[in-house]
Order: structure tokens, then C-alpha cells, then sequence
């Protein structure tokens, strides 16, 4: 007995359909007893006719049968396929997303590589050019310094040497106020208000004891 409140099943098509069926062959035989009793309509049953009557009926209900087992087993197998297809979608959305994922993954190394690349690249520039002006500093210079223009010319700068020397001190030096620094070339560049950027002076860093000091300390020697 189904509890109280409970939720009926819910029919499938085909179930409904055969009971529709055998509701329709139930009004059929009440159709052909008609007002007769029971036990009247089972005499007449003997008669001939009515027994052939009965046997279409009947054969005709097996046919409907039949048909209606043929439709629900097309009705299971489309529900299976349904179901696989349903099965098949969801495998492809999981694989879909772990694509994504990787692809988003694969999208933020390549992202990091392209840094590390560029970083490399600017690290062996630095190496270069810091190693090119020490060579120059301490074969032409003295006491670790060269003025900006003696450093152009010996680097190979034959001209436009206010316009060469900023665009060093931008690329490679941070201002730090009386001085311009660059922890990647190890170098210190002295300013002086009073003439342009080829009469600075360009010091080794150590030479000049800027770094592992507090700088307001080394500037006040400056």
C-alpha cells in the first residue's frame, strides 16, 4: 500500500498506452454483452458468430499488444541511447574543461617563460656592458672614475654623445637625488647642475662606497 502523501510513479507512455488499450477492449466486450446478464451473455457465447466475434476481438487485441510490446521496446532503446548520449556529453564537458585548465595553465608558463626569457636576455645585456665599461674604466680611467664622454668615445659612440649618454643613464641608472645608480652595471654616475650629462662623472660603485651603506651617509662625502 503506497503511504499517505506519497509521490505517484509516474507512467511511461507506453504503460499508459496499454492500459488505455485494455480499457478500450473492456468498453468493447461491455459494448457486445450489452444488457444482458453475465450468465445469458456466457450462453450466447456458444453460438458461432459470437465465439468468431469474440476471437477477432482477441486477435486484434494481441496485435495491439503486440505492437504496443514492439513501440515500448523501441521506447526503452531510445532511452538508452539517449542515456549514452547523455553519458557522452558530460564525459566531453570534463574533458573540455580539463583542456581549458590546462590551456589556461599552458597560456600563464608561456607567460612566465616569455619573462624569464626577456629577463635573461637583459641579465646577458647587463653582463656584457657592465664587463665592456669596467674594461674601459679601469684601462682609462682613474681611480675607478671616467668622465661620461671619455667612456662614449672608447665605447665606440662617435657622436650625438648628450643624446647617447641619456639613453643609458634612462635604460640602465635609477636618480637617486645628487647621483644616478645601477645595481645591474655596478656603476654611479656624479651629477653636475652646471654642465650636461657627457661632463658627469662615471664611478665604479665600489670605488665609490654606494652600496652596503645608508645613502644619505655616502651623499654627504659626495
Amino acid at each position: 500500500m503506497a503511504r499517505r502523501g506519497a509521490p505517484k510513479r509516474r507512467k511511461e507512455p507506453v504503460e499508459e498506452w496499454l492500459i488505455r488499450i485494455e480499457v478500450s477492449y473492456a468498453r468493447r466486450y461491455d459494448q457486445m454483452r450489452g444488457s444482458k446478464s453475465r450468465p445469458e451473455f456466457l450462453k450466447d457465447l456458444i453460438d458461432a458468430t459470437t465465439i468468431a466475434n469474440v476471437a477477432v476481438v482477441l486477435r486484434e487485441r494481441d496485435e495491439y499488444k503486440a505492437e504496443a510490446e514492439k513501440w515500448r521496446r523501441a521506447y526503452e532503446e531510445l532511452e538508452a541511447k539517449l542515456l549514452r548520449v547523455e553519458q557522452e556529453n558530460e564525459k566531453l564537458r570534463l574533458i573540455r574543461q580539463v583542456l581549458e585548465e590546462d590551456n589556461k595553465q599552458l597560456k600563464a608558463e608561456l607567460s612566465e617563460l616569455r619573462k624569464q626569457l626577456r629577463m635573461s636576455a637583459r641579465e646577458r645585456r647587463a653582463e656584457d656592458f657592465k664587463r665592456e665599461i669596467r674594461e674601459v674604466i679601469e684601462r682609462y680611467g682613474k681611480s675607478g672614475s671616467i668622465k661620461m664622454l671619455e667612456l662614449l668615445k672608447r665605447l665606440g659612440y662617435s657622436s650625438d654623445f648628450k643624446k647617447h649618454a641619456r639613453e643609458i643613464l634612462e635604460e640602465w641608472f635609477i636618480d637617486e637625488g645628487k647621483v644616478l645608480v645601477s645595481e645591474e652595471l655596478g656603476l654611479v654616475v656624479e651629477k653636475n647642475p652646471h654642465y650636461g650629462e657627457p661632463a658627469w662623472v662615471v664611478r665604479l660603485a665600489d670605488s665609490f662606497r654606494f652600496f652596503g651603506k645608508d645613502f644619505e651617509e655616502v651623499t654627504s662625502d659626495v
